[in-house]
């Protein structure tokens, strides 16, 4: 086909080429009559890539990656909005101004900094167990060029701090006494310390603040000291040099002569032990007398005790009753104007007493019993015992005639029992009360708390310290629940009356 190819008409346009059996490229070609030759401009190959000549050779193609462009690139506008001519024109100038060898380099020997003279003479050195590296030597450039090695022997000094395990150790002859001098160290950070351990038990210990620490025992072959010297006293662990003067003031032996501590005679002060006194008679009785008449005397004997036992027969003597601290008086050596202690003790019959007998001595033990049921399940009201009726009153400021009574005579409430057939609590309280001048309960006088009747068919009991109460008080008892069981009461009042 020559010519133009026109298309007419709205919508898409499209040509499709059929290619020759056997072909899958799709050429666009230039035809050039003279000689009849064809120059391929274009080719998409199918399943291929699509490529663009210029003058017979490839100048762009798609690949399966992306594409391939053969020759430069020229640019007029920004790629991705960079300004790749302007930014290339930087990135020259970089370049050029990027050489950083040092100024001291010599430009003859562009090599300067990478050339490296033959070593190959210079041998490795074992460092193993004592071998140490001695020497090293070096050439212009401080390459190393050599290396001499040498061992450590016992005489060879240790270097401080290296805290390594010396097995052992030769030393020589030291001729001064500072030939031996370990320099421990005196800062505040920490606490150094010179240790001598065997099989990793610590035998020996010197710390910087002079602390000396042994295991074991402290051997010395040293030579006994005289009486006169010093002596070295074991002290909880720590050994103390004391002298004679100072061991005496640490067994509290200052009283005792230096010359013989075995002799009675040189006791000058203090107070002998019984167990070390003889076993003979003590001379005079220990009475002070000076005379055996008078020993005899001060000892109430007979003026005719000497060797016979019948002769030491007691005189009649006077002694002060301070003077009697143990032992039991006769009945017939008390007065009964003399009684005035451990009336608990006494036995006294009715022959013995008086008729008339003082109104503020006798106290009689009267008790009251009280049976009801406790009809509410409350843990906070006061239920009063009544006193001829069945049931108790929860109401204490209602004068009510059966939750109270007059006492005859004044006294004081001693003792409360109580009884129970259910579990009204192990906290339960009793009160004891007496009217005002309105006749009513209006604050208790004595609370006793902790009154355990958790279990039924259960008894406590309760003693009172301070219920006291005067002749025709009008006084009552009443008990507090801890738990809401109802339950049969027993009460049993025991009142002291003094008439």
């Amino acid at each position: 086909m020559t010519g133009e190819l026109n298309f007419t008409g709205a919508g898409s346009k499209y040509i499709d080429v059929e290619t020759l059996a056997g072909s899958n490229n799709l050429d666009i070609r230039h035809h050039n009559p003279t000689g009849n030759l064809f120059e391929t401009a274009f080719r998409s190959t199918a399943n291929g890539g699509t490529f663009l000549y210029y003058n017979g050779n490839t100048k762009f193609a798609t690949t399966n990656t992306g594409i391939s462009i053969t020759g430069n690139i020229t640019v007029s506008g920004t790629v991705d909005g960079r300004d790749i001519a302007t930014d290339g024109t930087k990135l020259d100038t970089i370049a050029t101004n990027a050489d950083v060898t040092p100024s001291w380099v010599p430009s003859s020997d562009p090599s300067y900094l990478t050339a490296h003279p033959n070593i190959s003479a210079a041998s490795s050195v074992n460092n193993s167990g004592k071998t140490y590296i001695q020497d090293i030597t070096l050439d212009s450039n401080g390459h190393v060029t050599g290396l001499v090695s040498d061992s450590l022997t016992g005489s060879d000094f240790i270097e401080p701090g290296s805290n390594g395990a010396l097995n052992s150790l030769t030393c020589d002859t030291f001729n001064s006494e500072d030939s031996i001098a370990f320099n421990l160290d005196t800062d505040t950070n920490s606490t150094s310390t010179f240790v001598i351990k065997s099989d990793g038990s610590t035998l020996f210990s010197l710390d910087e603040s002079g602390d000396l620490t042994i295991a074991g025992k402290f051997v010395s072959t040293y030579a006994a000291k005289a009486s006169s010297g010093d002596i070295l006293v074991d002290d909880g662990g720590e050994i103390k040099k004391r002298t004679t003067t100072e061991l005496k003031t640490d067994l509290s032996l200052n009283n005792v002569p230096n010359t013989d501590a075995t002799n009675a005679s040189n006791l000058a002060s203090g107070t002998v032990p019984i167990s070390r006194l003889a076993t003979t008679t003590i001379a005079k009785g220990g009475t002070g007398a000076t005379t055996a008449s008078g020993a005899r005397t001060a000892l109430g004997l007979g003026s005719a005790a000497t060797s016979n036992t019948g002769d030491f027969a007691t005189a009649s003597h006077n002694h002060a009753a301070s003077d009697i601290v143990t032992g039991t008086f006769a009945d017939g050596r008390i007065s009964e104007s003399s009684v005035t202690q451990h009336e608990a003790a006494l036995t006294i019959t009715e022959g013995q007493l008086p008729d008339d007998m003082p109104s503020d001595k006798v106290k009689q033990i009267c008790t009251t019993h009280h049976n009801f049921f406790m009809n509410s399940s409350s843990t906070t009201a006061d239920f009063f015992v009544p006193f001829n009726n069945l049931n108790e009153s929860s109401n204490p400021t209602n004068a009510q005639y059966y939750n109270r009574t007059v006492v005859p005579y004044g006294g004081r409430l001693v003792k409360i029992a109580l009884h129970t057939t259910a579990a009204i609590g192990s906290a339960c309280k009793v009160q004891f009360w007496k009217t005002n001048s309105s006749g009513t309960f209006a604050t208790y006088t004595e609370e006793l708390t902790g009154i355990n009747l958790n279990t039924a068919n259960s008894s406590d009991t309760a003693t009172f310290s301070s219920s006291t109460f005067s002749a025709g008080d009008v006084v009552g008892v009443s008990i507090i629940k801890s738990a809401s069981a109802t339950a049969n009461m027993q009460v049993t009042l025991v009142w002291e009356y003094t008439l």
